[in-house]
């Protein structure tokens, strides 16, 4: 016996789908209220998209008619009670409705499809607000993405009948779904920081919200927006397959069980006492999820700067704290990262997670350049280059600095001099900090972009040095060698730009590690990546090669 439901659907597929025959109808029934849809009842009708029906089910342009006959059916003031026939009634009230666009559109209503959301993040909600615990971050940046999806779906749908209708949907309309978001998990959502909540976490997912949606809108309508985690094919340098790799409900447990045993680990193990085999085993075989959450991170850290500019431009228009009405902040998205996977972000960890996701060894290349070429390099810089003179005088100024001059300081020697060499700003890549300065008191506010913060004020001495992006401490090495190739790495593996010395990390990608054209994170300073050797750089490699021909025949 038919519900009543799918008695009014069966209905509305006849009278709109009118020249299909009862067979086709009731498959098209069927499909719609099966898991892969997950209608179960009118008001689920308007958050379905082209892309649910296939064309195996519907022809393509009997699925949009079917689809905007939803929409206006579900529409306030329409009838949703099944006497379908006021079906001209229906076609035509949106027209009567259109009014010029205003800040505030009343007759757009949006509520949350939680049959159609992704039954795996809404299972991990549902346990942790049953456990009275924030849920992790990547269940709910996989929540808001989801619930976006289906919003920009229908409010575009809606703007082709409304004539007049605002860009986007608004703020009562974010307001509204955090709103029902809440009421579902209130606990769950909470800001919570040491344990101790801080605010119940609304203000901040509105505003994601905000952002998404309209980051999203801007995409599909063809606009310039801000760039989004890329998705493998196109991205450079890395291979397209290991980007964000496919990840089953199988393997995604085993995984978060491996990822659990690894913090246990963190947590517990004496770090003199490590196990590197265990940890490089568990690591290598969660691959998959650390990518998954490197690119929600990704995310964030994207709809934060989006947020932040928005509330920049706000506040130099309006004069107001852009911050005021909002919760405390939420942590960096690459500390909750790192918290989530500290072994990633040692030197050994970050290694073998770039290996795979590019199919090169930086480190390979790196000692095979400071065995054969670095002290030869030195020497070009000090005597051949276009900086010869300022770089010997660099040299002599460093000179009384360094009483011994070991391999690992004398590439950070050849870093200064390749700066200077190029004209560029070595400030903007090597920082310093007291050496009694504990790693959890350095200031790192202002350290937006990768860098490197020596721990001594004179960084030729150091005893260790520290990975820094997005203001947060990432990876802490022991030598310059470690410390350049873990900045190298994490550009690649966290899909973020180098310094603003193009010239210099061209050199360094080109000679030094040995990365082909095809292969660059340099962009110019306009943005776009060189995919060309610049002038300059290809002049150094050739003139310094050439000084090499000559020491080998001279001397």
């Amino acid at each position: 016996m038919m519900s009543s439901f799918e008695e009014e659907l069966t209905s509305i597929v006849k009278m709109v789908l009118n020249h299909m025959d009862s067979g086709g109808v009731t498959r098209v029934v069927e499909y719609l209220m099966s898991e892969k849809v997950g209608a179960t009842s009118t008001e689920d009708l308007k958050f379905i998209t082209p892309d649910m029906l296939p064309a195996s089910i519907v022809p393509p342009i009997k699925a949009v008619q079917l689809i905007r006959y939803f929409s206006i059916d579900n529409q306030p003031g329409s009838s949703s009670s099944g006497g379908h026939g006021s079906h001209q009634q229906h076609q035509h009230a949106p027209v009567a409705r259109a009014t010029p666009a205003t800040e505030t559109d009343d007759s757009f209503k949006f509520n949350v499809p939680w049959n159609s959301l992704p039954k795996d993040t809404l299972n991990s909600l549902d346990n942790s607000e049953q456990t009275d615990r924030r849920a992790q971050q990547g269940d709910i940046d996989r929540l808001k993405l989801a619930i976006v999806k289906f919003l920009v779906s229908s409010y575009n749908s809606y703007k082709e009948l409304q004539v007049g209708s605002k860009k986007h949907p608004g703020q009562k309309v974010y307001q509204s779904i955090t709103d029902q978001v809440f009421e579902k998990y209130p606990n769950s959502l909470a800001d919570v920081i040491n344990g101790k909540r801080v605010g119940d976490g609304k203000a901040g997912f509105k505003r994601a919200l905000l952002v998404c949606t309209e980051n999203q809108m801007r995409q599909k309508n063809g606009q310039k927006s801000a760039p989004k985690a890329a998705g493998g094919t196109g991205t450079v340098g890395v291979l397209p397959e290991q980007y964000l790799p496919h990840i089953n409900r199988p393997e995604r447990e085993q995984q978060e069980q491996l990822k659990e045993e690894l913090l246990k680990f963190y947590e517990e193990a004496d770090p003199d006492a490590l196990s590197w085999a265990t940890i490089k085993n568990k690591m290598t075989a969660s691959y998959e999820l650390q990518r998954d959450d490197i690119a929600t991170a990704k995310v964030a850290i994207e709809e934060a700067e989006q947020a932040a500019a928005e509330a920049a431009k706000n506040t130099n228009k309006e004069n107001v704290n852009p911050s005021s009405d909002l919760d405390d902040p939420s942590p960096k998205a690459l500390s909750e990262l790192k918290k989530s996977w500290p072994y990633l972000f040692y030197p050994s960890g970050l290694a073998w997670h770039h290996n795979r996701l590019t199919g090169r060894d930086l480190q390979i290349h790196l000692n095979e350049f400071m065995d054969h070429h670095l002290d030869n390099f030195l020497h070009f810089l000090t005597s051949c280059s276009r900086s010869s003179k300022a770089n010997l005088m660099l040299g002599l100024k460093l000179d009384k600095k360094v009483g011994n001059w070991t391999a690992p300081n004398k590439l950070l020697k050849m870093v200064f001099m390749l700066a200077k060499h190029f004209g560029e700003d070595i400030d903007i890549l090597i920082h310093s900090t007291e050496k009694t300065t504990l790693a959890s008191e350095i200031d790192t506010e202002g350290l937006a972009n990768i860098c490197i913060v020596a721990h001594d004020n004179n960084p030729f001495v150091a005893d260790n040095y520290l990975v820094c992006a997005d203001e947060v401490i990432l990876v802490k090495a022991w030598s310059v060698p470690e410390a350049i190739t873990a900045l190298v790495q994490l550009a690649f593996v966290l899909d973020i730009n180098y310094p603003a010395m193009p010239l210099t990390f061209e050199f360094i990608e080109r000679f030094i590690y040995g990365m082909g054209l095809q292969d660059t994170r340099v962009k110019n300073k306009k943005g776009k990546v060189i995919l060309v050797l610049t002038p300059l750089v290809r002049n150094t490699i050739n003139d310094f090669q050439q000084f090499e021909k000559e020491i080998e025949e001279e001397v």
